[in-house]
């Protein structure tokens, strides 16, 4: 099962790092922060760059959700990492569904019949706008999400993505797109002379 845990942006590797350091490896299976490659203009030269795809979120890939529970409330400072609701007193553990699971693998590009990777990555699409800015999505992570994409920037090169349920609510996520222009068919030159 693959549960998620609420952090807050930019502390995911810090996260995973005292799971990985302060749990017991048998206790969960992996935990990881899928990343997005997005393209980045530097002195006029795109450059690909990575960072959270979800930022604030790391997945937990574990088959007994209360034994990594009772683990975790042994070091209490830590709760409020994972996002503890001091009004229930309850941690921000939310188990994936398959439908969520499954668009997750999409847009990471793993196979449906294996688990995600910890250094799992969504890659940058390939798109080409057709007639009245139709997006065509050629290759990539979102060729499957077509109707997900919300709007596309193409001065930063990045689709926004809007999912109606992931992780229990509205997602939104911006993924790194590089476009293709439209080869033009040349139109045929005439040998002919007229007289």
């Amino acid at each position: 099962m693959y549960y998620v845990i609420y952090t807050s942006a930019g502390m995911e590797e810090k996260t995973e790092n005292y799971i990985r350091t302060m749990i017991p490896a048998d206790l969960y299976i992996k935990c990881f922060h899928p990343s997005r490659c997005i393209k980045k203009k530097f002195g006029g030269v795109w450059k690909d760059c990575y960072d959270a795809l979800v930022p604030g979120y790391i997945f937990l890939q574990c088959n007994n959700i209360d034994a990594f529970y009772k683990e975790v409330r042994k070091n209490p400072k830590y709760l409020n990492i994972l996002g503890r609701s001091f009004e229930n007193q309850s941690l921000g553990f939310y188990e994936l569904n398959n439908e969520e699971v499954i668009w997750l693998k999409k847009l990471v590009g793993t196979p449906e019949d294996e688990d995600i990777e910890e250094n799992a990555t969504a890659g940058v699409s390939s798109v080409e706008f057709g007639e009245n800015d139709e997006v065509i999505v050629l290759s990539g992570p979102l060729k499957d999400l077509v109707g997900h994409i919300k709007r596309i920037n193409r001065h930063k090169r990045i689709a926004e993505v809007e999912m109606e349920s992931f992780m229990g609510r509205k997602t939104v996520m911006y993924l790194g797109i590089d476009w293709v222009m439209k080869t033009q068919p040349k139109e045929e030159i005439s040998t002919e002379k007229n007289e």
